[in-house]
């Protein structure tokens, strides 16, 4: 045994807090199964995967940083970074080296074929051989004083040898291992995107996985395919099959990405005839495929899908389950059928769609194509339905994008904006087709209302130059009254006759310029109080409410006779205080207002008779009201009212993908 120091005192124990980030994954003995471990200790079984225990107590400081089986699969070893082992089930103890002081912390281990011994690594090199695995040299002991370019992360064993990789890629081979290349060998001098966190053996070759996903392929190793560019969160790990034929990537946050042949490996499987009811354990959403044989049909529900789908057979569905909502998968069926519930991260591995699908059932895909503006255009049979959803691939952002009946059976909906690749369920009740309709870029986008939205046009971020094109014809004083004065403090403070014929104005140079869609922004002054024909009309009455009911729907009719979509911005909490010259008004701070002006609004929007479906409610950033560092701060809005350039910012960053998706 090599050895990294002199011993140390142990520290206390102290209970684990928290369920750490993830560290590790492995395959069962009969790769149906696999355990996933976190750096607290946790280990979470998928699949067929026996569990046999976990959470052992840890040292201050200490974590897990492997989990190892053992050769019959009824047991396994935790690997702490302080040299600790500790055994569940089958597994036996051949001793640690917690008790030393190490020159670098323990980063991989590994078992021997039989289980009578393990080895340890540390990020320096050295090797801890235990039990029956034989020492076959160190890192410390080669280079003898000298450095390394950067710290030992993973290795792999043979029969009689094993493989360290150091995170910049380097490689050493000890024993039988063959050397068939590394990092710096064949990228001399360059800085890789992401360390080397772990290696995949293979018969004549090895392959290096990085932090970001991207693999390294040297010698004869099969290459599956890789993360890089999906911006997937920090890998951390992999297992491969014994067979070579596929992998498995775990991210810090418990994310399975497979690869190849390994798609099936800690999947939930049911199989049956008749009708039935699986089950669901999960609580985060999930893609339920279920394939039916030649003979089947099939009539699929559960609770929070609506009307049920039919699948005749032979035939696929899968299915985007947004759990919790489902408990279990009802099965009203003739025939045998296979249920399979695969984490959402397995669905990403299907197959990419950049151009146009087709099918009969329900299905889930994988889009990586979300630059702005580019459209989902869907057919299906006129009469019959479609749903369409989407989220971002770690399950996030939950989006509706359409329901309903396409007119003609021809629709089109404007994809979101995800932060990196985007799964796309169809749901049907007919034969469908979806194609990927490039976007016509950019958007042209008129600004109408009063000096609120003068600031937005002026302060509008150069990225989103090339995706809209900004005008503006706002009149600075005025938003949808033109009767009366405004009241504050209770005295008049200004009259509306500026403002007359605002609708007809703001219509005349829309009509002039043709935009894609009119943005309105109104609120600085539909909030007061009004002085009309000698009495006060109060903010918030039937009669105040009537009025600017009246403003909104005299712009809609004036709206009605051109062919643009219109968005109407919420009103966002203001902070009224001195800025610019202009007096603060404390009825602009007073949040009811602004909530009740943005019901009004609202309201407007979803009636929209007279511009036939093309007027949206589109929201502020909730920061403006939620977070008083971002919405009472005066350089994101200089009197709380009108926007600066970061408040200008954060606004149309908001307002990107709600723009986009407009009609």
């Amino acid at each position: 045994m090599a050895t990294l120091g002199a011993q140390a005192s142990a520290a206390p124990v102290v209970p684990l807090a928290s369920v750490g980030s993830y560290a590790d994954i492995d395959l069962t003995d009969d790769e149906l199964g696999l355990w996933l471990t976190t750096s607290d200790g946790l280990v979470v079984a998928r699949g067929p995967a026996p569990h046999f225990g976990d959470r052992p107590a840890l040292l201050d400081g200490e974590s897990v940083v492997e989990l190892v089986p053992t050769p019959s699969g009824d047991g396994y070893w935790l690997f702490t970074d302080g040299g600790r082992v500790h055994v569940f089930g089958d597994a036996q103890d051949h001793g640690d080296v917690g008790h030393l002081e190490l020159a670098g912390p323990v980063v991989a281990a590994t078992a021997t074929p039989t289980g009578d011994g393990y080895y340890m690594l540390g990020s320096d090199g050295g090797i801890f051989a235990l039990g029956s695995a034989l020492f076959h040299g160190s890192i410390p002991q080669v280079l003898a004083g000298g450095e390394l370019t950067g710290p030992i992360a993973a290795m792999s064993a043979t029969e009689r040898g094993y493989l360290l990789v150091g995170s910049d890629g380097g490689t050493f081979a000890f024993g039988d291992a063959g050397f068939h290349g590394s990092v710096p060998g064949v990228l001399p001098g360059v800085q890789l995107a992401s360390n080397i966190v772990g290696v995949v053996p293979g018969t004549a070759g090895y392959l290096m996985l990085g932090g970001d996903g991207g693999i390294f392929n040297f010698g004869q190793s099969r290459f599956h395919g890789s993360l890089a560019g999906f911006g997937a969160a920090g890998i951390v790990s992999v297992a491969v099959t014994d067979d070579l034929s596929g992998y498995l990537m775990l991210d810090a946050e418990g994310n399975v990405w497979p690869f190849g042949e390994a798609r099936h490996i800690g999947v939930e499987t049911t199989s049956g005839s008749d009708s039935t009811s699986v089950a669901f354990d999960q609580d985060d959403p999930v893609v339920v495929e279920v394939t039916l044989d030649a003979t089947g049909t099939a009539t699929l529900g559960y609770a929070g899908l609506g009307e049920p789908t039919v699948l005749d057979g032979p035939g696929v569905a899968r299915l985007l389950v947004h759990a919790p909502e489902a408990e279990a998968l009802d099965l009203t069926a003739s025939g045998r059928w296979t249920v399979r519930v695969q984490p959402l991260s397995y669905a990403t591995q299907w197959r990419n769609v950049d151009n146009t699908v087709a099918g009969t059932n329900p299905d889930v895909f994988r889009i990586d194509r979300g630059e702005p503006g580019v459209r989902a255009q869907f057919h299906t049979d006129e009469g019959h339905s479609i749903t369409v959803t989407s989220r971002s691939v770690d399950g996030s952002t939950p989006r509706l994008l359409y329901d309903g009946t396409p007119p003609g059976g021809v629709d089109a909906v404007v994809l979101p904006l995800h932060d990196g690749p985007m799964i796309l369920s169809v749901m049907p009740n007919a034969a469908w087709t979806l194609s990927l309709v490039p976007p016509a870029l950019p958007r042209s986008v008129e600004i109408v209302g009063d000096s609120v939205g003068i600031t937005l046009y002026i302060n509008r971020p150069s990225s989103l130059d090339g995706v809209f094109s900004v005008r503006d014809s706002s009149i600075e004083g005025c938003g949808i009254v033109e009767q009366g004065a405004m009241m504050s403090g209770g005295r008049t403070r200004r009259d509306f006759s500026a403002c007359v014929n605002f609708a007809q104005r703001w219509a005349a140079d829309v009509a002039a310029h043709g935009p894609d869609m009119v943005l309105v922004v109104i609120g600085a002054w539909e909030v007061f109080d009004l002085f009309i024909d000698g009495a006060t009309v109060s903010f918030g009455s039937e009669q105040h409410d009537a009025i600017l009911r009246a403003g909104l729907m005299q712009m809609s009719a004036e709206f009605g006779n051109i062919d643009t979509a219109v968005a109407l911005l919420e009103v966002p909490c203001q902070f009224p205080r001195p800025g610019g010259g202009l007096t603060p008004l404390p009825e602009r701070g007073e949040r009811w207002r602004t909530d009740h002006l943005n019901v009004l609004l609202r309201e407007i929007a979803a009636e929209d008779d007279l511009l036939d479906d093309r007027m949206r409610f589109v929201t502020s950033p909730p920061a403006l009201c939620d977070d008083p560092a971002v919405g009472d701060n005066p350089s994101f809005r200089w009197d709380g009212t009108h926007f600066g350039p970061p408040g200008g910012a954060l606004v149309w960053d908001h307002l990107l993908d709600q723009l986009l998706r407009m009609p």
